[in-house]
């Protein structure tokens, strides 16, 4: 045997031998793994969102590939409120494992729609509100928080997610009567505007439609 082929074999051999470690090392990563997980997901189950988080982030470090962590991750973060973080985490649990997209399509949504109330939440204040205050006769009330200048009035008006389904007709009816009135500050009058085109109207378009009810 000459020294070429002494030493092709001296380094196929270490090769097999650094695969197979690799190979020990990653199954004992992946068993770790999935020892984390069971702990983590009864964590999430048991509603100890933080310590849930702890454990879902230690299996990233031996596993940054696992998809369904990132998923959980999400499903946390959706529930404390941080939408545009459980957006991404959701988006990164589908580009792991892209099976995961159907399970997580509604999910996604609600961060959406969650991402998309804050303004709304931050005003302490949504269409459920408004239709107390009509079902009450309180429009004087309504009007000085429509004349809050922070509050969105394109997004309350379309905030349909926070009125109960059978209550909808009824939140209809008074707000056409509100706009039959054809009384109220501007603010007042534009969010009626906005609500009665459901929102598919740009600001200039709302404001010249205001100038003719």
């Amino acid at each position: 045997m000459n020294k070429l082929t002494c030493n092709l074999i001296i380094i196929l051999c270490i090769f097999v031998l650094t695969t197979a470690c690799a190979t020990m090392r990653s199954e004992f990563y992946r068993e770790e793994s999935r020892h984390l997980y069971d702990q983590a997901l009864a964590e999430y189950q048991l509603g100890d969102y933080a310590k849930a988080r702890r454990s879902f982030k230690k299996i990233l470090q031996l596993d940054p590939e696992y998809g369904q962590v990132y998923a959980n991750l999400g499903h946390i973060a959706l529930a404390d409120q941080r939408f545009s973080e459980a957006g991404k985490l959701y988006q990164q649990a589908i580009k792991l494992n892209p099976e995961l997209e159907e399970d997580l399509l509604l999910f996604i949504l609600a961060a959406k729609e969650g991402k998309s109330r804050v303004p709304l939440t931050d005003c302490g204040f949504d269409l459920n509100d408004v239709l107390q205050l009509l079902e009450t006769a309180n429009s004087k009330e309504l009007e000085a928080k429509m004349n809050n200048p922070s509050l969105p009035l394109n997004l309350l008006a379309k905030d349909y997610s926070s009125v109960r389904f059978d209550k909808l007709k009824n939140l209809n009816i008074l707000i056409q009567k509100e706009a039959r009135k054809d009384i109220g500050s501007d603010r007042y009058k534009l969010f009626l505007v906005y609500y009665l085109y459901y929102s598919h109207i740009d600001d200039n378009l709302a404001l010249h439609i205001m100038e003719t009810i």
